[in-house]
């Protein structure tokens, strides 16, 4: 999707709006909630990212992107 294309460029602020939309309209996606999770943290937005991270976990316990971009960013956030 688009949205992950630009993230992946580092045009993350273009990417999240397309982000957030994606993951509003496939609620039960854990790619779609760890993409936007990973963009927010990319921003500094870290409580939304996390949140967003660890909702993809639940979906998908064995996210593997997921679990490492949770663990980088409570690192980043100061948190465990």
């Amino acid at each position: 999707n688009l949205g992950a294309l630009l993230l992946e460029l580092g045009r993350t602020r273009e990417a999240l709006p397309l982000l957030t939309r994606a993951a509003a309209r496939h609620a039960g996606d854990a790619r779609a909630h760890a993409t936007l999770g990973i963009a927010l943290c990319d921003l500094e937005r870290f409580e939304e990212g996390i949140e967003h991270l660890e909702t993809a976990l639940r979906l998908d316990p064995d996210h593997a992107l997921a679990r490492r971009a949770l663990d980088e960013a409570r690192r980043a956030s100061g948190g465990d």
